[in-house]
């Protein structure tokens, strides 16, 4: 089947081209032809003057090579501008894809996009780890009426966290399966990053969306007392006394993580490649209120002991140091990993086996 793929693939954030990366790679490796439904939504981050120079430079060697390199995008690219240009008809089957793609402080006026609502009823579409990133629901009534009645015309609903399915059924009535991020869908990235990768003793990679402003006071004196090689990803300048990789390509991003002893991380996809690649995590939350999604995960993986809730703690408790039993880890992942795999499996089949009446 050609598969259209809709979910947060050009958002110049590390994660969210990943996640868009495994699922497309999981759903080729089943025998279809995924394609990536290229609607971009309008940036809203504020960068640095510096970034904003350098952006056509920073996006074609970063964002648009990996994406022309290992994703098959749609011939026409959307905007909000002409979604109303999006229209049943291309595609067999319809994917929405995993990250906060049902957060409307991200998708603003648009939506209603990532619920399908461009598509003629009796469609074939399945949602696949879809999140609101948020611990509280975010639609006002009029929103949720519409969201619920073109959620209601899915043929079957995924959610990537315990929190997401709750909200889905206590504000819409309708019933979910919580599935695992698309990056755990596959058991290898050296398509991306090859496969040279000697992990560094003493180095701690940070990646931290939000940096505050004791981060980097807390890092120089967290390098001193424990006697570490840190190293910040993705700052453009570097801070007095700490080592950075600044605008890192994705295959560089991942290189140092797959390369760290520890990853000291506030982002989800920051954790979930600390879980891929097998490190000792350190996990700071930026923002309880979006906190929920990592403490999911980290709770039923038993990971809450990773958890630091300010500096100090860190500093002054080095359990961080100790090995993570990883065999314990993929004893509760596998089986969840193996039951997402099995529901993608199961529902593109259904939609195969419907068109083929």
């Amino acid at each position: 089947m050609k598969i259209g793929i809709l979910t947060f693939h050009n958002e110049r954030n590390y994660g969210a081209f990943l996640q868009t990366y495994a699922l497309y790679k999981h759903v080729k490796s089943l025998g279809h032809e995924p394609e990536i439904i290229d609607f971009n939504l309008e940036e809203t981050f504020h960068h640095s003057i510096g970034v904003r120079l350098f952006r056509p430079l920073i996006d074609k060697y970063i964002w648009n090579s990996a994406m022309s390199s290992f994703l098959t995008l749609s011939e026409l690219r959307y905007t909000a501008a002409n979604r109303h240009v999006l229209k049943s008809g291309e595609y067999d089957l319809y994917i929405l894809g995993s990250d906060q793609v049902w957060n409307p402080d991200i998708t603003k006026d648009s939506f209603l996009t990532y619920v399908f609502d461009f598509l003629d009823e009796g469609v074939p579409r399945i949602s696949y780890a879809s999140s609101f990133g948020l611990n509280t629901w975010p639609f006002n009534e009029n929103d949720t009426s519409s969201f619920n009645f073109f959620l209601r015309r899915f043929n079957a609903l995924a959610v990537r966290e315990p929190s997401a399915q709750s909200l889905l059924e206590d504000n819409t009535g309708l019933r979910s399966t919580v599935v695992v991020d698309p990056t755990l869908l596959l058991s290898n990235y050296q398509e991306i990053i090859g496969s040279d990768i000697t992990q560094v003793p003493k180095r701690l990679v940070c990646f931290k969306f939000t940096k505050d402003d004791g981060f980097y006071e807390f890092l120089r004196s967290f390098k001193k007392k424990f006697s570490l090689d840190a190293i910040v990803l993705n700052k453009t300048i570097p801070p007095y006394g700490i080592k950075v990789v600044s605008l890192p390509t994705i295959r560089k991003w991942l290189k140092s993580l797959a390369s760290a002893e520890y990853i000291f991380t506030d982002s989800y996809h920051g954790l979930i490649f600390a879980l891929v690649f097998k490190k000792k995590v350190i996990v700071k939350p930026a923002n309880i209120k979006n906190f929920g999604r990592l403490k999911d995960l980290m709770q039923v993986l038993q990971l809450e002991n990773r958890i630091y809730y300010n500096y100090n703690d860190v500093l002054n408790d080095d359990n961080w140091k100790n090995e993570i039993d990883y065999d314990g880890v993929y004893k509760i992942l596998n089986p969840m990993i193996e039951d997402s795999k099995n529901y993608l499996n199961t529902e593109i089949n259904i939609c195969e086996k419907t068109l083929d009446r």
